[in-house]
C-alpha cells in the first residue's frame, strides 16, 4: 500500500483506491489540487522568476509537488520549498531555470528526472529526512558544483549526479549503503570525503561504471563541519584575508609562468568561481566574506554565495 501511494505522489498516475481531488484551484501563480486533508501543486504560471510555495491552500498543508509540476518553466531562478512539502515527483523541476535549491527538512522522497538538465543550477542542499531519490533525479546539470548530503540519506541512485560538469567534489554522509550504476559517470571528481572510514567505505555498495569515485582522492572520517570549506586555503579552518593573500599570490606566480605553490586541495578550496583557475576575482569574494564575517556574519562561504 505504501509503495503504491509513493508511486502515485511521484508519477502523477492514478490506481485503484487512490482518493480522487475534491476540487481545483488557483492560488498566485501556482495551480493546486485540493484533497480532503493536504493539497498538491501541479503547475505553475511559466513567466514567473520568483516563486514562494506556501505551506498552507484553504487550511489545508500543501505537501506534494506533483509530476511535471515546474517543468520546463525557464524563466524561474528562485524557488522556496515550505516545511510542510514531502513529497516532490517526477520531473518537478526538471529544465527550469531555478540557479539553487535548498530542500527542507521534511521532504521524504524525490521523484526521477526531478532536479534533471537545470543548466543554471549551481547548488542542491538535501535534507536527512531524505527517504527514496528516483534515478537522475539530478543529472545532466552541466554547473552544479556544491551538493550537501545530510547524514542520514541511505542511498544514491543510478546516475544520480551524471553528466554533472562542475561537480569536483562531494562529501558522501556514512550512512550512505548503496551508489548506484553510473551515479557520477561524466563528472570531473577529483576529491570525495566520506563520512566514515576506509573500512566503511569499502562496505557500501557500489553499482556498475563509478570509476570516478575509484580515481578520486578519497578523505576518510568527514563530516561537513570538518570537511575542508571553501576558500579555506590555508587550512586554518577560518577564510579570511590571509586566503586571499595566498590565492593572489598562487595566481601572480601562475602569471608568470611558476607553479603556484599550492596542493590540489588548496587549489581546489581557493577557486571559489569554479573557473578551473586561480584568480583577482577568486581573491575579491574571499575579501567580500572575510568583511561579512568581520561584521558577525554566520554562514560558511557556500551558503553566503548562495543568497547573493
Amino acid at each position: 500500500m505504501t509503495a503504491g501511494i509513493l508511486s502515485v505522489l511521484l508519477t502523477g498516475t492514478t490506481a485503484a483506491g487512490t482518493v480522487s481531488a475534491v476540487e481545483t484551484g488557483t492560488s498566485g501563480p501556482l495551480n493546486y489540487m485540493l484533497y480532503s486533508d493536504h493539497v498538491e501543486i501541479v503547475s505553475c504560471d511559466h513567466n514567473e522568476t520568483v516563486i514562494e510555495i506556501p505551506s498552507e491552500i484553504e487550511g489545508l498543508p500543501v505537501t506534494v509537488l506533483a509530476k511535471n509540476s515546474f517543468q520546463y518553466t525557464e524563466m524561474l531562478t528562485e524557488i522556496t520549498i515550505p516545511d510542510s512539502v514531502t513529497t516532490i515527483g517526477d520531473f518537478a523541476f526538471d529544465t527550469s531555470g531555478i540557479t539553487s535549491i535548498v530542500i527542507p527538512e521534511g521532504v521524504t522522497a524525490i521523484g526521477e528526472c526531478a532536479f534533471a538538465g537545470c543548466d543554471d543550477l549551481t547548488s542542491a542542499v538535501l535534507p536527512k529526512s531524505l527517504v527514496y531519490m528516483g534515478d537522475n533525479a539530478f543529472a545532466s546539470n552541466p554547473n552544479l558544483w556544491n551538493v550537501a548530503l545530510s547524514e542520514g540519506i541511505m542511498e544514491l541512485p543510478n546516475e544520480v549526479f551524471r553528466d554533472c560538469g562542475s561537480l569536483t567534489e562531494i562529501l558522501i554522509p556514512r550512512s550512505v549503503k548503496r551508489i548506484g550504476d553510473y551515479a557520477f559517470a561524466g563528472d570531473p571528481l577529483t576529491t570525495v570525503y566520506y563520512g566514515g572510514n576506509e573500512y566503511q567505505w569499502t562496505e557500501v555498495e557500489k553499482g556498475m561504471n563509478n570509476p570516478e569515485l575509484s580515481s578520486a582522492n578519497m578523505v576518510y572520517d568527514c563530516s561537513p563541519e570538518t570537511a575542508p570549506t571553501l576558500g579555506n586555503v590555508n587550512g586554518d579552518d577560518d577564510v579570511d584575508a590571509s586566503d586571499a593573500a595566498s590565492i593572489l599570490i598562487a595566481a601572480a606566480l601562475i602569471g608568470s609562468g611558476n607553479p603556484s605553490g599550492l596542493t590540489a586541495e588548496q587549489t581546489e578550496n581557493g577557486d571559489i568561481d569554479k573557473d578551473g583557475s586561480l584568480s583577482a576575482a577568486d581573491a575579491a569574494v574571499v575579501l567580500e566574506y572575510a568583511s561579512y564575517t568581520g561584521s558577525g556574519g554566520t554562514m560558511t562561504l557556500s551558503q553566503y554565495l548562495r543568497g547573493k
